[in-house]
């Protein structure tokens, strides 16, 4: 067995694994994809705190199998009683490649992340086929914690990155934070739950070829049952350069939504999608102001957050999204 690491993460680790039989047998993967927890104690605690091992783990054991979406094949997936630490032994799904979060997706592979988002969350429209998904259900309790986390946080992130945001961009900042947590009360009763990402964006996204067509492949799932508006906004709000998602915003969203309606989904229309899309822009920038405090950063770290940041609030400005998140 080859062992070659790939990265080491904030809260995990990756490796490729090139296993060596005794008998060649093409029916057996040549290549693997092994992922750990990190071996920082403060940040696996952390992880497992928040859930995030658990999350992925859960997806991989109970609706990759069946939802419509296309992942990793999964051979292994266990992870200890106190969620701190866990085992994922995932197909190697080369020869595609990630997408580059800076660079933002093209339109081609924008359109193919509204299909396959699409596909996963008709898959389970208002929670079909999770109601033994404990793990993925969020409660109050870490409703309100978002929420506080979200308005705690705000000072040290404009410490951190404020030479890097415009004024416009942090008054946004500053009218979210207030509705933090009529936000995350709106996520507990929004009507459309679905299996959601939660981390929808390019980072998270492998494009390529298979069988003569493009393809994408979905990984690093930290999702919960949520409105699929989130993952909208995650991805639209953060992973298209602001010129490209201005002009075929309402394309993509067309796209998503007629996939639903093919898919099945008969009870929420356009409007509400755009209004549910607009509303989740609140989220990325809850992402980049919660994540970006609890971890070491180095140059594209802080460029990554940056660019997710300002995006989001351009997407924010540029939709009127304010209108309908202070109206929660």
């Amino acid at each position: 067995m080859e062992v070659d690491p790939i990265i080491a993460g904030y809260y995990g680790s990756s490796s490729r694994l090139s296993p060596r039989y005794e008998h060649d047998d093409d029916s057996l993967p040549h290549s693997l994809f092994l992922k750990m927890a990190t071996e920082h104690k403060s940040a696996r605690e952390n992880a497992a705190e928040g859930g995030m091992y658990r999350y992925e783990v859960g997806f991989y054991q109970q609706l990759a199998h069946w939802v419509n979406i296309c992942t990793p094949r999964c051979y292994v997936a266990e992870i200890s009683d106190d969620n701190s630490a866990f085992v994922l032994l995932l197909e190697d799904a080369a020869p595609l490649v990630q997408a580059d979060q800076l660079q933002g997706l093209s339109l081609a592979q924008s359109r193919l992340a509204m299909q396959e988002l699409a596909g996963l969350h008709a898959s389970t429209w208002q929670g079909k086929g999770m109601e033994n998904c404990h793990w993925a259900k969020l409660d109050a309790t870490t409703a309100d914690a978002f929420a506080q986390a979200m308005m705690q946080l705000k000072p040290a992130f404009v410490e951190r990155f404020g030479a890097d945001l415009s004024s416009a961009n942090i008054e946004i900042l500053n009218r979210l934070a207030e509705k933090a947590q009529a936000y995350w009360r709106y996520s507990l009763e929004c009507k459309n739950q679905v299996a959601a990402h939660c981390d929808f964006r390019g980072d998270n996204m492998l494009f390529g070829q298979r069988n003569g067509e493009q393809a994408m492949v979905t990984i690093d799932w930290v999702g919960m049952l949520s409105g699929g508006g989130r993952d909208l906004g995650h991805c639209l709000g953060t992973s298209l350069l602001p010129e490209l998602r201005k002009a075929h915003e309402i394309e993509l969203l067309m796209h998503y939504h007629e996939t639903l309606l093919a898919q099945g989904v008969t009870d929420f229309s356009l409007h509400e999608c755009i209004d549910d899309y607009r509303r989740n822009l609140f989220y990325p920038v809850h992402v980049v102001v919660s994540a970006s405090a609890s971890v070491d950063v180095d140059a594209r770290g802080k460029e990554l957050f940056v660019s997710m940041f300002n995006r989001s609030c351009e997407a924010i400005r540029a939709s009127n999204a304010l209108e309908v998140i202070e109206s929660l």
